[in-house]
């Protein structure tokens, strides 16, 4: 660990489902770059099409699971004015918008992929360093058990 990178938080394990998913989403995030960075020849028509396949599989089944139970409880003690909710909220719309612009778009595809990647790089490094650990610290042990539960049974698990 270098002094400007903090040591990593423990994670509750009632976030480690949506960890792991966000695992598979930087490794996405990361094929596109190689792609794009010619590393790793690829068409970018497919790519767009792969990756806006990708938001609909993968990514935004994750973020309702996020909306619908993670946030909820973290509103409760911190208000639905907080900069980090409201941080969340808006890179979330700035992802479903990228996402339907992978298909949807006349701009350039490189582009697009690019804004795409690294959108969704900074939000899941946004809940990794700063939302979860904000999470944890909000919520008392009984309502990360059920956040806990709920992640784990109330919907389809992704592999994002």
């Amino acid at each position: 660990m270098t002094e400007s990178t903090p040591a990593p938080a423990k994670r509750n394990p009632a976030l480690i489902p949506l960890s792991h998913d966000h695992h598979n989403g930087l490794a996405r995030a990361r094929d596109i770059v190689l792609a794009l960075d010619g590393v790793v020849p690829q068409d970018l028509h497919e790519l767009a099409a792969s990756s806006h396949r990708f938001a609909e599989a993968e990514l935004l089944p994750h973020f309702e699971r996020e909306e619908r139970f993670l946030i909820p409880p973290f509103i409760a003690h911190v208000g639905d004015s907080d900069p980090d909710l409201q941080t969340f909220v808006s890179q979330h719309q700035q992802l479903r918008q990228l996402s339907t612009e992978l298909l949807n778009s006349t701009a350039p595809l490189e582009q697009l992929l690019s804004n795409w990647s690294k959108a969704l790089t900074a939000h899941i490094r946004f809940e990794e360093r700063t939302l979860f650990k904000r999470v944890q610290a909000a919520l008392t042990a009984d309502e990360m058990a059920t956040l806990g539960a709920a992640l784990n049974t109330g919907g389809p698990a992704c592999s994002l």
